[in-house]
C-alpha cells in the first residue's frame, strides 16, 4: 500500500476511534427534585452539575411538595422554552443537552436558593 494511503487510512481510523469515544461518554445523569431543593448540597452555593455535550439531562420529582423548572439564562443557541416543566410532585422531565455552555434554572415557586441549580455542558 502506498505510503500515502496507509496514512489516509491511519487519520480515518483515529477519526472513528475518536467519534466512538465521544459518543460512549454521552449518556444520562438524573437529577432529582425534592422539597425544597434540587441537588442536595451542603454548599453555600448554588449547586452544580457537569454533563458532555450529547448527554441527557433526567430531572425526577421525589418529594411531596410542586415544583416547576425555569431556566433563567441559557447559552447562546439555546431556547429558554426548552426548559419549562409544569408543576408536579412526580414523574420526571428530561432533555438533551446539545449546546455547550452554562444554564441557570430554578423553581418558580420556590424562587430561593436550594431551589436553583446550575448546568454546566462541556465539550467533553
Amino acid at each position: 500500500m502506498p505510503r500515502t494511503a496507509t496514512t489516509l487510512l491511519l487519520a480515518a481510523v483515529v477519526a472513528l476511534l475518536a467519534l466512538g469515544a465521544g459518543a460512549a461518554s454521552a449518556g444520562t445523569k438524573t437529577v432529582k427534585i425534592g422539597d425544597n431543593w434540587f441537588v442536595r448540597s451542603d454548599a453555600s452555593s448554588t449547586p452544580t452539575v457537569t454533563v458532555t455535550k450529547n448527554s441527557t439531562v433526567k430531572w425526577t420529582w421525589v418529594g411531596d411538595s410542586e415544583h416547576d423548572i425555569r431556566a433563567s439564562s441559557v447559552p447562546s443557541g439555546e431556547k429558554k422554552s426548552r426548559f419549562r416543566a409544569s408543576a408536579r410532585s412526580t414523574g420526571s422531565f428530561q432533555r438533551k443537552m446539545t449546546v455547550v455552555g452554562t444554564y441557570r434554572l430554578y423553581c418558580s415557586i420556590h424562587d430561593y436558593e436550594p431551589q436553583k441549580m446550575v448546568l454546566k455542558v462541556r465539550a467533553r
